[in-house]
Parts: C-alpha cells; structure tokens; sequence
C-alpha cells in the first residue's frame, strides 16, 4: 500500500493499494510482503493542448 501522510501532523490522509493487489492482500496476514516497492514519481505530463500533473507508481518493479 502506498501512504500519504500529512507533513505537519504525521497523520495519514490516504492510502492506495492497486486492483492487482487485492487478491493478494490475504497473504498478509501471516507475513508482510513488499508490493508497492519503488519511489511514487510525480511529473507534469502534456497532453495537446493541456497538460496534468501524473503520479506513476510501480508494483514489483512494473508499472501499477
């Protein structure tokens, strides 16, 4: 699961776990296994004529 956490307060404001994951997440429960595993990018992405702010994540080394 990837965390956002609030830098003022230490609170969690959101969690995100990838569809692809949740078949797994009952694994857990005996042993914690790294999924979410690489460092969220965040970049600005242009898409003609506008362009979005786009955060990529990857699940195991892949792109989720």
């Amino acid at each position: 699961m990837l965390h956002a956490f609030d830098a003022a307060t230490g609170s969690e404001v959101w969690g995100f776990i990838p569809n692809a994951l949740l078949p797994r997440l009952r694994l857990m429960l005996d042993s914690h296994t790294y999924y979410v595993d690489a460092t969220p990018k965040v970049a600005d992405v242009w898409f003609t004529p506008t362009s979005q702010t786009q955060r990529s994540q990857s699940m195991n080394g892949k792109p989720c």
